[in-house]
């Protein structure tokens, strides 16, 4: 589904960190037709590994989404 919603011929690319960290049904952010409790996930830390980081890195690289001046600051 990443590669699909990158390489889409859209000005802008945008994925949900739920799916870039292949989490399931348990971290969704929303739930329709449902009163309280909605918006609440939060992504920790220790989630966003250097596997996932390569993964989004590759992904905007690929599909040429890539903002280079962001490379260069994270160097």
């Amino acid at each position: 589904m990443l590669r699909t919603v990158f390489s889409s011929v859209s000005f802008m690319a945008i994925a949900t960190m739920q799916d870039l960290l292949e989490l399931d049904e348990a971290a969704r952010m929303n739930y329709p037709s449902t009163l309280g409790g909605n918006w609440s996930w939060r992504m920790t830390e220790d989630q966003l590994t250097p596997a996932v980081e390569d993964n989004l890195l590759d992904l905007t690289t690929i599909y040429r989404r890539i903002n280079e001046n962001m490379v260069e600051l994270k160097k």
